[in-house]
């Protein structure tokens, strides 16, 4: 039995990253405020948080806490979703990758976004030492603990 996806042929990174997707509010109410922390939340799109990420300066931090509250406020709702926020976060990361051996420059620097304790995404491409390459680069320290690597001095609000 043939499907219909047989011949389908996979999306590349950018073209996940380019959707024209418009936000979404959603409405929680019961257990879904209560686990999420709010009774409106805003589902974004990869191209909104590529582009609020363009905006972080070179030798600047953010991380995902952040970039989410900065969507919230942006669109009205208390929260923006974090298990889209992450997905769409990857998909920038792998897009910006891609598009470099491609010998294209997306301008895009998502390895300035790290995680909420310090540490690097171990999602991104090359994890964790490509992400701690580019921010060595830009003058952060990187240590290693456990696992995991982490910017020093970094504090667990924003540095942008």
């Amino acid at each position: 039995m043939e499907t219909k996806f047989k011949n389908a042929k996979k999306k590349t990174w950018l073209q996940k990253l380019d959707e024209d997707k418009l936000p979404q509010i959603i409405e929680l109410t019961g257990e879904g405020a209560e686990k999420w922390g709010g009774e409106s939340m805003v589902i974004t799109s990869p191209k909104i948080i590529a582009n609020f990420i363009k905006e972080i300066p070179k030798g600047q931090l953010a991380n995902m806490k952040f970039i989410r509250s900065c969507q919230a406020a942006r669109f009205n709702t208390q929260i923006a979703c974090p298990l889209t926020s992450g997905i769409f976060l990857r998909i920038i990361a792998e897009a910006v990758e891609e598009q470099k051996l491609l010998g294209n420059n997306l301008n895009i620097p998502y390895w300035r976004v790290i995680k909420d304790d310090g540490s690097l995404n171990l999602k991104f491409p090359g994890a964790p030492y490509l992400q701690a390459e580019y921010l060595e680069s830009e003058g952060f320290e990187i240590f290693k603990k456990g696992k995991n690597l982490f910017v020093k001095h970094f504090e667990p609000q924003l540095i942008y």
